[in-house]
């Protein structure tokens, strides 16, 4: 779900409790809003990940490691889960309507995101 860098902490906490998300890729820059945020304990994220390697946080490219070395040791669940192509599976957070930053639902079907 991407957000914008320029939200102040407790619109881009609100974004994040509406739109239920587990899990937080964040840039470093954004590490005193995502600690702050973290702290509140109002969210469901389980898991903080920093764009590149920070204290306290599992980084980017380790976790890809990780997930490299697991699918070298065999384990492959999790690049084989099934795709529901007309499952919402992208918000993406717009401008603001009525104080709060509007939310447009994507299909995976219409996702960009397919081609990275």
């Amino acid at each position: 779900m991407p957000l914008d860098k320029e939200l102040q902490v407790d619109e881009l906490e609100n974004s994040m409790i509406r739109s239920k998300i587990e899990a937080i890729v964040f840039d470093e820059k954004q590490k005193d809003k995502i600690e702050e945020i973290k702290q509140r304990g109002n969210t469901n994220i389980k898991q903080y990940i920093s764009m590149t390697p920070m204290d306290g946080y599992i980084d980017l490219e380790n976790l890809l490691l990780k997930g490299k070395e697991l699918i070298e040791k065999g384990e492959k669940s999790f690049v084989q889960k099934e795709v529901d192509s007309y499952k919402m599976s992208t918000l993406l957070f717009t401008s603001r309507n009525n104080f709060h930053v509007k939310g447009s639902y994507a299909k995976s079907k219409w996702n960009s995101n397919k081609y990275l």
